[in-house]
């Protein structure tokens, strides 16, 4: 019979209690389960984010759009009244005799309908022309400026403008601003409506409002005049009236009160969406089924082989040691198998026979499945997880109502409006400018103090040279100026294209105004998504995003938008699913003659869309389910998988007969563990099983070179130095032995 050593003073417990392992983060179920938590509740933000509908009676795209296109309107307006109160401040600025002589200046600027010239204090009549001026509408007191609309009629917008001249007098003049127009198309059957001081409202558009919108209409209105702006829904048949307003404010003018209302009338939204419980509940399948599968593959088996490393370090060699099926784990149980069936066969008494089957010589190395293979697969499995949703989700194809498509052709529209008014009443203040005024030059420089559009304004001679300049540096190349007034494109193809007004003078020469592209980009950016102003070959003259100056366009959508709106004025035109192209040409004004267009590219995917939401979405949770993916497979690899193969390759050097390196334990979790088992386990295969069940831990660090004493007999060759040392002394034996071991390094 053989009697298996054990070491009755120690428990198995108090090896482990030897034996510390650290909490959170550490530990080799940490990784999994927080990542396992993490999905989860990824799962819940998606079933959340993923559920979309839209919360509006309309498309947001098509409240977005109107409200852009009513701003765009004021804006405009705005500009158009500024203008005409610049008019009469230079028709002012030059000294007259009389006021009858003031009067006859102001046919030369513009058409001003009616004009009168008051006594400041009084308000009485000193001299007038034209049609009645309502002087009743403007301020008790004027300091400057005062603008106070009057009426609207035919499409016109009827306004007073007052100025306070140097002598205590006042000049009062009416005109007409033409209020800007938008294509009544059958799906948004859109109107503007603009409210005055008094209440009136009267639509600008080709349809009056109905019958059944009119109290919104009524009531943004007033709350626009107020300074208010929004937007308001209401019921109209099978469709939704969408009304929004916005006041018509100026930084100049403080007494203007006028609003603007734009309506449309959109379809309901759909009351179909998108709904994220299929996606949320594939996401905790693969959850749940990467933890089991990394649990039943790394976790249980490690498990496994710390429980039988601490049995056999502790002394029971009995209990055969469990074989896992991952291909480290199996090197590492192979090497405690190894140790245990080593020790147990120097515990049989010599002569005495071991039964058949009981001893076991180390297993044959089998070929399995890393480790890591399962936590790649549970990582893919997520990862594979995001790049579904992002083809399945994120790729598919938004449709644009066509609600929307006329609302962006209808706010290209407006601002291709803007952009020509801007060059023409350039040239008309040019004009007025040097006409009206006695001396052009002071005229130029209250033009360029007043007008933002003009980069520079200059006087050149007959051969293009310039003279007198207010500005920067003029860009135009000199040459011989154009015998008629108007608007034109310089020959030079530099960094920026010089667009400039000429107004001949009576004596020779003339007069320029080189227009700033900034400004001019500023109004492109009243049209949705990238525009472009082109010249008649296509020709990119200023935009509103990167751009070289004279680029050809190439990208053929935008070159058949142009193309066709050359033939039809104005086009839209949803190309593929991916962009909308909106494109007019510019045939009014001082451009008629040019030929330039005007064309927007807005993408689909930046439209106020469920579709675009949705796709948005998906891209947030896919990315952060990648992201969790990744810290999967990384947590995993450098704490656990990286470690462990650390250990097997100890633990087959081991096997290998190696058994004078020591395997010292970097890490305070199951592997530092096991670690610390096979150390004993190798001190016992060099000094007997009588150092199981005990951590003995060298001195010094893992770095430092171990060093392993040998053996020291005495004369008669049968007791050691510590038996010696202990006969010999006469204190306690237990602090007799401590000390020795200190003197030789073995603590």
């Amino acid at each position: 019979m053989t009697k298996t050593f054990r070491r009755k003073s120690r428990s198995r417990a108090k090896l482990e209690e030897q034996l510390p392992e650290n909490r959170f983060p550490s530990g080799i179920r940490v990784p999994s389960g927080t990542v396992l938590t993490l999905l989860v509740l990824l799962s819940g933000l998606a079933g959340l984010l993923l559920t979309v509908r839209d919360s509006g009676p309309v498309p947001r795209a098509v409240a977005e759009s109107q409200h852009q296109l009513v701003a765009g309107v004021v804006a405009s307006l705005s500009a158009t009244i500024n203008q005409g109160a610049s008019d009469l401040q230079v028709a002012a600025a030059a000294p007259a005799p009389t006021a009858e002589e003031l009067l006859l200046r102001l046919p030369k600027l513009r058409q001003w309908h009616g004009a009168v010239v008051m006594d400041g204090r009084t308000r009485a009549l000193l001299a007038s022309t034209g049609e009645q001026v309502p002087v009743e509408v403007l301020p008790p007191a004027i300091v400057d400026v005062a603008v106070a609309p009057v009426s609207v009629a035919d499409g016109f917008l009827r306004t007073v403008t007052a100025i306070a001249l140097p002598d205590n007098r006042l000049l009062a003049a009416t005109s007409r601003v033409a209020l800007p127009k938008v294509e009544a198309h059958s799906e948004l059957r859109q109107a503007l409506t603009f409210t005055t001081a008094s209440g009136q409202v009267v639509a600008s558009g080709r349809d009056e409002p109905d019958h059944t919108v009119r109290s919104l209409v009524a009531h943004a209105g007033a709350a626009a005049a107020r300074g208010e702006h929004g937007t308001l829904y209401g019921a109209s048949g099978p469709e939704h009236a969408v009304v929004t307003y916005a006041p018509v404010r100026s930084t100049e003018l403080d007494s203007l009160v006028l609003g603007a209302v734009g309506i449309a009338h959109a379809a309901a939204s759909p009351t179909t969406g998108f709904d994220g419980a299929l996606p949320a509940a594939l996401l905790v399948v693969v959850a749940i089924s990467g933890f089991v599968l990394i649990n039943r593959t790394l976790v249980a088996p490690l498990k496994r082989v710390r429980h039988d490393a601490i049995r056999v370090a502790d002394g029971d060699l009995d209990t055969r040691v469990s074989t896992p099926r991952a291909a480290e784990l199996r090197r590492v149980a192979d090497a405690v198998e190894h140790c245990r069936v080593t020790m147990k066969a120097t515990l049989v008494r010599p002569g005495t026979a071991v039964r058949r089957g009981r001893r076991r010589g180390p297993r044959a190395r089998k070929r399995g499945m890393s480790a890591g293979f399962a936590v790649l697969l549970a990582s893919l499995a997520v990862v594979a997880w995001a790049a579904g949703c992002v083809l399945v989700i994120g790729d598919r194809a938004v449709a644009v109502p066509q609600s929307v498509a006329a609302s962006l052709h209808n706010q290209t529209a407006m601002a291709a409006t803007a952009v020509q008014r801007s060059f023409t009443s350039g040239l008309t203040d040019l004009k007025a400018a040097v006409t009206v005024a006695a001396v052009p030059e002071a005229a130029l420089k209250e033009l360029h103090a007043t007008q933002e559009r003009y980069r520079s304004v200059y006087l050149v001679d007959e051969t293009g040279r310039p003279g007198y300049r207010v500005g920067r540096e003029p860009l135009r190349t000199q040459t011989v100026p154009p015998a008629f007034e108007g608007v034109r494109q310089d020959e030079s193809r530099g960094r920026v294209a010089v667009l400039y007004a000429h107004v001949p003078l009576p004596g020779g020469g003339a007069a320029i105004g080189e227009f700033d592209v900034d400004r001019v980009a500023d109004l492109l950016r009243r049209a949705p998504g990238e525009v472009r102003l082109l010249d008649a070959e296509m020709h990119t003259l200023v935009a509103t995003g990167g751009y070289v100056a004279f680029e050809k366009v190439t990208v053929a959508r935008v070159r058949r938008g142009v193309t066709e709106a050359r033939d039809k004025d104005a086009v839209v035109r949803v190309v593929d699913d991916t962009a909308v192209v909106t494109a007019t040409t510019l045939r009014q004004g001082a451009l008629g003659r040019l030929a330039w267009s005007f064309v927007a590219e807005k993408p689909v995917a930046d439209l106020a869309l469920t579709g675009n939401t949705v796709r948005d979405r998906t891209l947030v949770v896919a990315l952060i389910a990648l992201l969790l993916g990744l810290l999967l497979l990384g947590w995993h690899h450098f704490l656990v998988i990286r470690p462990l193969r650390a250990l097997a390759g100890q633990a087959d050097r081991l096997v290998a007969g190696d058994r004078s390196t020591v395997l010292f334990s970097r890490r305070h979790d199951e592997i530092g563990t096991i670690t610390s088992c096979l150390e004993i386990c190798r001190q016992g295969l060099v000094d007997g099983v009588g150092r199981l069940g005990d951590v003995r831990r060298p001195a010094g660090n893992a770095s430092e070179e171990t060093t392993l004493f040998q053996r020291i007999e005495d004369d008669l060759g049968k007791t050691t130095l510590f038996e010696r040392i202990e006969g010999d002394l006469d204190l306690d034996k237990t602090v007799q032995f401590q000390r020795c071991e200190t003197r030789v390094g073995l603590r």
